[in-house]
């Protein structure tokens, strides 16, 4: 049922606007891999995990999601920046620099803000 997806997405956003990330967290993480994956339930979860600080579990879901979609520029790019917040900023120039050659916005400058780190 996608439509269990949207309400439980809408759920969670509005738990981790109360600031409980870790019930919002809750919510979602009973989904299938591939729901997990869906942009407004990746980018959710992330977001959740950050405000845990679990930085680096967040960059674990993006880097499934770019493994189940290898040519999404966007995708490889936020996969990028959950690396540099895990404290990789090595990985995340050589993420950075695929997503640059995906083409994502932003990418190429994130590249170079890593390549001065």
């Amino acid at each position: 049922q996608p439509e269990a997806t949207v309400w439980r997405v809408i759920e969670a956003r509005a738990l981790k606007r109360e600031n409980k990330p870790e019930e919002a967290l809750g919510v979602l993480i009973g989904l299938s891999p591939n729901q997990r994956l869906e942009p407004g339930v990746l980018q959710t979860m992330a977001e959740c995990y950050g405000l845990i600080g679990d930085n680096e579990a967040a960059a674990g879901l993006y880097a499934a999601a770019t493994q189940a979609e290898p040519m999404d520029g966007a995708l490889t790019l936020e996969h990028a920046l959950w690396v540099e917040r895990a404290g990789r900023p090595d990985d995340a120039l050589k993420i950075a620099e695929r997503a640059a050659l995906l083409l994502a916005k932003g990418a190429p400058e994130v590249v170079a803000r890593l390549k001065k780190q």
